[in-house]
């Protein structure tokens, strides 16, 4: 696959960059056998799968951050430069509208950014907590989660046009039948002294 937009590429090559973070950080004790380049990675086969994936990677982070967990984030936290790639390169697979690809880059750059200084932290640099970058994953993702939802502008079929009136409602230049005259007192209110 040829990208079109070096700036994509750039992006692409962001799990790489991610992904050597962690050497850079303090030794890490792993699991016997266990090493980075052993994951196996999830190769999604459509857009909406691969921001599925990435939903579910993200619960994963939020979830153990929340619990006081890092441990339990670390290995999605690493997963999730695939899961971005695996958008941006499925973003482009279906040949999107260009104003849709921009809403994939921004989001994307937006998470790759956020979750690396999340990263940051966990391997002892200066970074972020989940928390301080929580509203912007929280934006990004949405964003790449409504790319296929449908339109929002485009009216249901069943739907009554906007500017008909509901056969129920009353005109809107006749009073209401039950309304007091406004000069008329009330007859149950009490009279003034």
């Amino acid at each position: 696959m040829r990208l079109k937009d070096s700036s994509l590429g750039l992006l692409l090559s962001l799990p790489f960059v991610f992904a050597s973070g962690c050497s850079e950080a303090p030794p890490v004790t792993e699991p016997a056998g266990h090493a980075h380049d052993e994951h196996a990675h999830h190769h999604p086969e459509t857009l909406a799968e691969a921001v599925a994936e990435l939903s579910e990677l993200r619960d994963t982070i939020r979830d153990a951050f929340a619990a006081n967990d890092p441990d339990k984030a670390h290995d999605p936290l690493h997963e999730i430069g695939h899961a971005l790639e695996a958008v941006a390169e499925l973003a482009q697979e279906e040949k999107l509208p260009e104003d849709k690809l921009a809403v994939v880059k921004t989001s994307v750059e937006s998470l790759m950014q956020s979750f690396g200084e999340i990263d940051k932290s966990m391997h002892g640099q200066e970074g972020a907590s989940y928390k301080d970058v929580a509203d912007k994953i929280e934006e990004a993702l949405k964003a790449l989660q409504q790319l296929n939802a449908p339109a929002a502008d485009a009216p249901a079929a069943d739907a009554p046009a906007a500017d008909a009136p509901a056969a129920d409602a009353p005109a809107a230049d006749a009073p209401a039948a039950e309304a007091p005259a406004a000069d008329a007192p009330a007859a149950d209110a009490p009279a003034a002294r």
